[in-house]
């Protein structure tokens, strides 16, 4: 089976299916998102059979072939179409590594049978896709969950570089895998003062070994950048379609949990509400609230503020009819005012 990891609407999950049931197969309409059915030969896939990069149907002697944006069931044959890359961040793709399988938004319709449900699949750039629609849970050397092997490797080189070994990092870059990437650029974070000198160079050759093995992707030219871990963020932000392997959530926080802040752990988990992309969270360089917010602060009349120049900058708020300003000077420091004005809580983020 492959079964999408987020269940959306359906508590059962959506798993790949091909329309109709036993005799009644309908091979010549394209592949759709139905609820799951374990055990049903419909939604029964092997990875690599019967070649490398060919997904079958055993009971039917059929693999899946893309067609312009949809996915079929066709004999299995040599097809370039007939060749898909299952990745260590839990998407299925084109053999090109440009479009992944991918869910229809919205809502399931009902499709019959135990109140079942289903939709569309489609082929969809992976740069765009929402990754909730596109993360699939497969048989084969990574199963698709927080425990598999990919995960496992994040978890074992950050164990390692704590310790001051490099050597689950360069497993990382020999594998060429592009989801490690945004693992590399969060140790990198870090400078060797925080892990150490043999670490940090680990992270720049797995980085570079990665790029290599990978020709779509343009890396970073450390000589011509003095900030080389600013640059790679900004590169990050420029390439959607990379994506960090499943789990990666977690890991980010037990890494800055690890060398930041123990709490830091409750605001990165597995499973986060988030609508961005978790590798564009970056670390602001203090502890958790190590920087206090403003919170009711006591309050002047306007002519008795003697410490402003008539120049100072003050944010001003204005809530039915009560005003109040927040001077620059003052503000700078917090970052944050939470008051209540007019009745009406706020927050002012600076």
């Amino acid at each position: 089976m492959i079964q999408l990891i987020d269940p959306l609407d359906e508590p059962e999950f959506y798993c790949v299916d091909v329309p109709g049931f036993r005799d009644s197969l309908r091979t010549d309409r394209p592949l759709q998102a139905h609820t799951c059915k374990p055990g049903a030969d419909d939604e029964l896939f092997l990875f690599n059979q019967p070649s490398a990069g060919q997904v079958s149907m055993p009971a039917y002697d059929l693999c899946m072939e893309a067609e312009g944006d949809q996915v079929y069931t066709r004999p299995c044959s040599e097809s370039a179409g007939q060749i898909f890359v299952y990745g260590s961040d839990g998407s299925l793709r084109t053999g090109d590594g440009e479009m992944c399988l991918t869910v229809a938004p919205g809502e399931g319709a009902p499709a019959g049978g135990r109140s079942h449900l289903w939709r569309e699949l489609r082929l969809s750039s992976c740069a765009e896709v929402a990754r909730n629609l596109s993360r699939w849970a497969a048989p084969g050397p990574d199963p698709g969950s927080t425990d598999g092997p990919s995960t496992r490797l994040m978890y074992d080189a950050l164990d390692s570089a704590l310790l001051g070994d490099p050597w689950e990092i360069e497993k990382m870059g020999a594998s060429g895998d592009a989801a490690y990437i945004p693992v590399l650029i969060e140790l990198m974070r870090f400078p060797w003062w925080r892990i150490n000198r043999a670490v940090e160079v680990a992270i720049f050759e797995s980085l570079d070994w990665i790029v290599a093995q990978n020709p779509e992707i343009a890396g970073v030219d450390a000589e011509a950048t003095p900030d080389e871990w600013l640059q790679w963020i900004v590169w990050m932000g420029q390439h959607p379609e990379v994506w960090p392997p499943l789990g990666f959530a977690g890991w980010k926080g037990a890494l800055y949990s690890e060398l930041v802040d123990p709490e830091m752990g409750a605001f990165l988990y597995d499973g986060m509400p988030a609508n961005i992309r978790i590798e564009e969270i970056v670390w602001g360089g203090v502890a958790k609230d190590g920087i206090p917010d403003l919170t009711d602060a006591p309050v002047i009349p306007g002519v008795e503020a003697a410490y402003l120049d008539p120049e100072d900058r003050v944010f001003g708020v204005s809530f039915n009819g009560e005003h109040r300003a927040y001077p620059h000077r003052i503000v700078n420091a917090h970052e944050m005012a939470n008051d209540t004005v007019g009745g009406v809580s706020f927050a002012l983020a600076y």
